[in-house]
């Protein structure tokens, strides 16, 4: 992941960026790192991750504003060729409807891509492709026992799903995703390359958005989403928790080192 300072508040416009680079369901209950595949190896190699006072010290946050912009998805242009040439958008319609019935991926409305307890209208994705990649996404993380508490808590605090656009301050940095409380809304690229992990690591955020951002909040929230990833989809750990939280930290020297994050998980029922 390539460095990128974000600046927050503790109001911040911009609670996270995230630089480029299936067990049944569970309701809302306690769930702990342990629990969740963390070895009690794992869970000590932390270490100073979860002693933000060892391993910071004091500090304060810095009183910086992101200004953000709307973002809006461009809708899939379906293919027709001579078609649509000559009907117009009868053309367009038969490219998508050729698409989606080759690819069931195109259809946003296929039944194993929606989650049923997540309201369709909470993604705002244009995109049918994206759309259905993104319901997948969420379906996936709904079923995992952190990420359903993590993504339960974001649609209670308002917040929607889009693929899109995550540069919402216009700085042009390449980046996989973004939390936008002014916006309720978490934007993850579609060119992200961990689209799961980068989805999982912004519920973190929109999870607990009361409490800014921190490089501790971050790494940890890379640490869970690797870890919701991993269940998941299947998929191998990049390296060790701590390997994973010190890669991620070091991308925002401008983040105040620590903030409330152990306190805010712990009071969705998450033990760390």
């Amino acid at each position: 992941m390539l460095p990128l300072a974000t600046q927050l508040v503790n109001t911040p416009q911009i609670a996270s960026m995230t630089p480029t680079a299936a067990p049944p369901a569970v309701p809302m209950a306690a769930a702990s790192l342990t629990q969740a595949g963390m070895t009690s190896g794992a869970l000590s190699s932390l270490g100073p991750l979860l002693n933000p006072v060892s391993l910071f010290g004091s500090t304060s946050i810095p009183n910086n504003i992101a200004s953000t912009t709307a973002f809006t998805a461009s809708p899939l242009t379906g293919g027709g060729g001579g078609i649509s040439q000559a009907f117009g958008g009868l053309g367009q319609m038969l490219g998508l409807m050729a698409n989606t019935m080759m690819n069931p991926l195109a259809n946003p409305n296929t039944p194993s891509n929606i989650p049923s307890n997540i309201p369709a209208n909470l993604n705002t994705t244009a995109d049918p492709v994206q759309r259905a990649r993104l319901d997948q996404a969420l379906a996936k993380i709904s079923q995992d026992p952190e990420g359903s508490i993590l993504l339960q808590t974001a649609i209670n605090n308002g917040f929607t799903f889009e693929v899109g656009n995550p540069d919402v301050d216009g700085t042009g940095e390449d980046i996989n995703g973004a939390t936008v409380p002014t916006q309720n809304k978490i934007i993850i690229s579609p060119n992200a390359p961990e689209f799961d992990k980068t989805l999982a690591h912004e519920l973190v955020h929109a999870a607990t958005e009361n409490d800014g951002d921190s490089q501790q909040e971050e790494g940890l929230a890379d640490v869970f989403g690797y870890h919701i990833a991993s269940r998941v989809n299947g998929t191998p750990l990049p390296g060790s928790d701590a390997d994973i939280f010190n890669n991620k930290i070091k991308n925002y020297p401008d983040l105040p080192p620590t903030n409330d994050i152990l306190n805010s998980l712990r009071s969705l029922g998450i033990a760390v």
